[in-house]
């Protein structure tokens, strides 16, 4: 989830081979199947279950929400702070208190029923490119932050991480998806430089290949998640379109890093799931999916963030009503179920993050904030 999703930066005010090949591609890729368990399947997230410093029953208590006996998800995603596990650098040891928390949580799920995605993001201080840090972004100062990317030296660090969560997570049957959409500065800056226009994709693909290899080292047949791009960008520093950063992904030979892609495909102007975007070329949701799924064919999709607010947030979001959001799910669902690369949707959020009113919170939630629930919690549960 990011600021820079929003009804502003939308495009609202926020190829290739033989054509018959292409053609047939897009066939394949548009044929509707019936939205049944086995076609697609639904996970959620919650962001309370990444604080691992949280109430062990109050969290196992929200597992059984998510899972089978509640909420019926088969899947979620759960992000490692890459900074906070490993505070110091080698050869300090990893915060072990953090990895024992995560293996609680996700040995729960697991036992549950629940796949795990597992997504590290944040980069150390001692590990990040000190060259980046005196040009920040608009509004930051300079100095040390976690969307800088690692220093090259430091790769072999985070093919070390990638290593280490497989070590330790595998009898779970996790998936590892390297990092949370880098293709926009809130995760990865800068997006360009000056005589490097694709500065952030080419950073991404040195990660990508750090991480997968540490991952396969242990874990050959892990599935390796890339991409989790952000539905929204143009050719800043700021933020790359999710087409432009997977073109260049494929180009420069990403494709032998990862089993699998995974995008991020919201309406940020609360239009409906089947609204294409006015600018398509900067703009990758449901309804024009098929663009980047052409990009990797022989790919399996994952959709690693989806939902609709049911207020205006801060983010740039703009809100819904209760029952709108509760349509938009269903049709949402119904739209990911026609594209066969498409395996899971995680919906974004059991339960907003603040009250109504508070400018800093997520409210895609099924639940409102103090556990209410909203028309969306029936709809998702009763999802097939």
């Amino acid at each position: 989830m990011s600021s820079e999703k929003s009804q502003r930066t939308y495009g609202i005010p926020y190829f290739l081979g033989f054509v018959c090949g292409v053609v047939l591609v897009f066939a394949l890729q548009m044929v509707d199947r019936p939205a049944t368990a086995d076609a697609l399947s639904k996970g959620i997230i919650d962001l309370r279950l990444e604080r691992v410093t949280s109430d062990p029953l109050a969290t196992d208590a929200i597992i059984k929400e998510l899972g089978p006996a509640g909420l019926g998800a088969r899947w979620t995603r759960i992000s490692v702070d890459w900074a906070s596990l490993q505070p110091q650098a080698p050869p300090a040891a990893y915060n072990e208190a953090y990895f024992a928390r995560l293996d609680d949580i996700i040995s729960t799920l697991y036992a549950d029923g629940v796949r795990v995605i597992i997504s590290p993001l944040r980069v150390p201080k001692w590990a990040s490119d000190r060259s980046l840090w005196a040009s920040p972004p608009p509004g930051y100062e300079k100095g040390y932050r976690v969307f800088y990317p690692p220093d090259r030296t430091h790769l072999v660090d985070l093919r070390r991480l990638g290593a280490e969560l497989a070590r330790r997570f595998a009898k779970y049957r996790v998936l590892y998806r390297c990092w949370n959409e880098p293709n926009i500065y809130l995760y990865l800056y800068p997006q360009t430089r000056r005589g490097s226009p694709d500065f952030g994709a080419a950073s991404y693909l040195r990660m990508l290949k750090a991480f997968s290899l540490g991952v396969k080292g242990v874990q050959p047949r892990a599935i390796v998640i890339a991409g989790a791009t952000s539905p929204y960008g143009k050719h800043d520093a700021i933020h790359t379109s999710p087409l432009r950063f997977a073109r260049y992904l494929k180009a420069h030979g990403a494709a032998r890093y990862f089993d699998a892609y995974a995008h991020h495909p919201y309406q940020s102007n609360g239009a409906a799931p089947n609204v294409r975007p006015t600018d398509p070329s900067t703009t990758v949701t449901l309804a024009n999916l098929s663009q980047l799924l052409r990009v990797f064919p022989k790919k399996p999709f994952y959709l690693t963030e989806y939902g609709y607010s049911t207020r205006d947030c801060i983010t740039g979001f703009s809100g819904v009503s209760d029952g709108l959001q509760a349509r938009y799910m269903r049709q949402g669902y119904r739209i990911a179920a026609r594209y066969r690369q498409v395996k899971v949707m995680l919906w974004f959020l059991i339960r907003d993050t603040a009250p109504y009113g508070d400018p800093s919170g997520f409210f895609f939630g099924l639940e409102k904030y103090d556990g209410s629930r909203k028309p969306s919690w029936s709809a998702f549960a009763h999802l097939k």
